[in-house]
């Protein structure tokens, strides 16, 4: 478990070392990585944080700003990470019954499969406050993944399979905690990301002030 441990704190410092010293975007860096070796697949939080570092130009102090402005909330873009995950999910889905060609194409799920792995790994035993309702359309996308191969056949059917039963364990851990007495409060489902946001941050405004 140590040297696991070891390797993926490891596998993580590389796109964040490659991303300052590189002129590119966070995402060009993580898939050169990724493609280089695949099992390297940062927790999702530590993406979010280098994507909103990015986003104020790698301004540390405009990124304290954002913070402490409260614009920034980790579990509010969490949230909004896994629903936009689960929307593809099921948009691939029913893609699927248009060409079923995609019931062979075992990549997507693959993808798909490392970042709810990701979440098991990282969330599984860690309450975040996710709305109740993204846990139902985690339950329920779960659910269509482990039934798909009742309709088609074919590799990317049986990775979708594995995908689903990973995502439904994590599902009943999360539920679990929100059950729980002691459970954080719920993000609001209306939080948008303040990576889709103009941020006016307070080193900003004291630049145009200054």
């Amino acid at each position: 478990m140590g040297s696991l441990t070891a390797t993926r704190r490891a596998g993580a410092s590389v796109p964040s070392r490659l991303f300052r010293v590189a002129h590119a975007s966070f995402p060009c860096r993580f898939d050169l990585t990724s493609r280089r070796r695949a099992c390297i697949y940062p927790n999702v939080g530590f993406q979010i944080q280098l994507c909103l570092f990015e986003k104020l130009g790698r301004d540390i102090d405009a990124v304290d700003a954002v913070v402490a402005d409260g614009a920034f909330d980790i579990s509010g873009e969490i949230a909004v990470s896994i629903r936009k995950t689960l929307e593809n999910a099921e948009e691939q889905l029913e893609n699927m019954f248009d060409d079923e060609s995609l019931a062979d194409d075992a990549q997507r799920w693959t993808d798909f499969g490392y970042f709810v792995q990701n979440c098991r790994e990282y969330l599984g035993h860690v309450d975040v406050g996710l709305p109740l309702d993204l846990l139902n359309m985690a339950e329920d996308v779960a659910r269509k993944l482990q039934n798909l191969d009742q309709v088609f056949d074919g590799e990317g059917v049986a990775t979708a399979g594995r995908v689903g039963r990973v995502l439904a364990v994590w599902h009943e851990l999360q539920a679990g905690m929100a059950r729980s007495v002691d459970a954080l409060p719920r993000v609001d489902a209306g939080y948008a990301s303040a990576l889709d946001r103009d941020l006016e941050t307070s080193s900003a405004k004291r630049r145009k002030t200054g």
